[in-house]
């Protein structure tokens, strides 16, 4: 019997329920885990508001950041947008451009600053003459080629001023209008007597069939504007709205 007993007491140690001590944090864990949470049937900003000021930020982050940065990027496109419609200046009523003139950049404001005086023109925006372009006979990637094509297929570019090569390149290009699509009968017949029209390689012509530009040396407003360079043509490139302004400068270069 004593040894049954044994037996059975041993058994009871090995299969018995063995007491677990918890620590006082598992204890807080498992309390936390147990309550209701209180936060779970209500809004995220209710409970943003009623959160603990040190757990507000990181709750912030957690569930607000990314949608405000989505909203305050949109909120600044919108405006950006709104901003450069509303302040865009009005699109020029003639643009003329200058090739491999960039030293002449004063002198060419001189001659918007005469034009648009010249012809009485409130804004001065209306009258673009920008003479910084710069075109080679390269591959196009050290110079504004790629920019000049854009901007002459867009109608941006309704004149052109270069030298001789650079105007005989343009025209090869398909960059510069035929003079006689543009100017009257009348003009050119008087422009033919004159002498100062050109062809398509920039060499002096008396058949008005043939002229691409005009010979700016015979201008007198042109020779009159110091610093001028005197070896340049100037031609009639994309005119997409109406030919008025274009002939308007012509006549105001008083070729002679």
């Amino acid at each position: 019997m004593a040894m049954e007993d044994g037996g059975n007491s041993g058994d009871d140690n090995r299969f018995g329920a063995k007491e677990y001590a918890f620590t006082d944090e598992q204890k807080d864990a498992i309390a936390t885990l147990a309550s209701s949470n209180v936060y779970a049937k209500q809004s995220k900003w209710k409970t943003f508001r009623e959160l603990p000021a040190d757990q507000k930020w990181p709750f912030f982050v957690q569930n607000f950041l990314l949608n405000t940065a989505i909203a305050v990027g949109a909120a600044a496109l919108v405006i950006a947008i709104v901003c450069t419609v509303a302040f865009k200046g009005p699109d020029p009523d003639i643009s003329i451009a200058g090739f491999n003139m960039a030293d002449s950049a004063d002198q060419c404001d001189q001659l918007k600053t005469k034009f648009v005086k010249n012809q009485n023109i409130d804004d001065e925006r209306l009258v673009s003459i920008n003479c910084s372009y710069l075109l080679t006979d390269g591959n196009g990637y050290t110079d504004d080629s790629a920019k000049i094509m854009a901007m002459v297929t867009a109608g941006q570019i309704n004149m052109v001023v270069a030298d001789k090569d650079t105007f005989a390149m343009l025209v090869e290009r398909g960059y510069v209008t035929p003079l006689n699509k543009v100017e009257r009968s009348a003009e050119l017949t008087q422009q033919a007597a004159d002498g100062v029209l050109v062809d398509k390689k920039g060499e002096a012509t008396d058949d008005a069939s043939k002229a691409q530009g005009l010979d700016l040396a015979k201008s007198a407003t042109w020779s009159g504007t110091d610093g001028l360079p005197d070896d340049m043509l100037i031609g009639v490139s994309n005119v997409t709205a109406g030919t008025d302004h274009v002939r308007a400068f012509i006549k105001f270069l008083k070729f002679e």
